[in-house]
């Protein structure tokens, strides 16, 4: 089946322009899906001047043992044409259709050495995913994740991630790059934009860190920062998997 109908169970207002929005398949068809994919999401009478179902594709927060709930974090833009004028207004009870899952970002489900996680403020989803899903199946291993944003508000799901620390083998590293709002200080990272140097003061005296499975959802040109420094100091390749968008 190419495409599933979803309900929506939730809405959930985040920020000034982001919304958890939370859905279930109310066909109990066949859908699954790997941690870190995507889906194209469309509605029936939502169409384009060819008379044909908008698409866009959104990728999935939560991961598939949690197979009840199809979870998204939207981003509301003004210019955008699906998000504008129909995620925006969704409300519970609200009916979408939903394709079959889509990426290669899909974690390994032998249990590795460790884990490194990169993403950048929205961009979150599906590497949340792919971290909920690793201490699922994998409760002690060791996981890290660099996550950058501007402001405070573009960071999400923040408390999950220090309830995390707490109690799993976790740590969370932030790259805070307002110039106006201070980053708080019980967030550990730094002021200003994802370097080199930051990169390389949390991981470089790891053991076997050249044996870690890395994740990365990031805008092109802060992969290709953190993909040269990664291999500089090590990683292979073949275990640094990306989704640039």
């Amino acid at each position: 089946m190419n495409q599933h109908k979803i309900i929506c169970k939730e809405v959930k207002r985040q920020n000034h322009d982001t919304k958890i929005i939370r859905f279930q398949n109310f066909e109990n068809d066949d859908f699954n899906f790997e941690a870190g994919q995507f889906v194209m999401l469309s509605k029936e009478d939502f169409v384009n001047d060819k008379n044909r179902p908008v698409k866009r594709a959104y990728s999935i927060c939560n991961a598939p043992y949690e197979s009840n709930i199809i979870e998204f974090l939207i981003q509301i833009l003004p210019n955008g044409k699906f998000t504008s004028n129909v995620l925006d207004f969704v409300k519970s009870g609200d009916k979408l259709s939903m394709s079959r899952a889509h990426g290669r970002m899909v974690l390994n489900k032998k249990k590795p050495k460790g884990i490194l996680l990169f993403a950048a403020g929205i961009r979150i989803c599906p590497i949340r995913s792919i971290l909920r899903e690793y201490y699922h199946l994998f409760e002690d291993i060791p996981i890290l994740l660099f996550y950058c944003a501007r402001n405070k508000d573009d960071f999400h799901y923040i408390d999950e991630f220090l309830e995390y620390e707490k109690n799993r083998n976790f740590k969370i590293y932030i790259s805070f790059t307002s110039k106006i709002e201070k980053k708080p200080n019980e967030w550990i990272g730094i002021q200003g934009r994802m370097n080199e140097k930051f990169i390389k003061d949390y991981i470089s005296n790891i053991e076997n860190i050249n044996e870690y499975e890395t994740y990365i959802c990031t805008p092109k040109k802060l992969f290709e920062l953190i993909n040269n420094t990664l291999t500089n100091i090590g990683l292979k390749q073949d275990l640094i998997l990306h989704e640039c968008w």
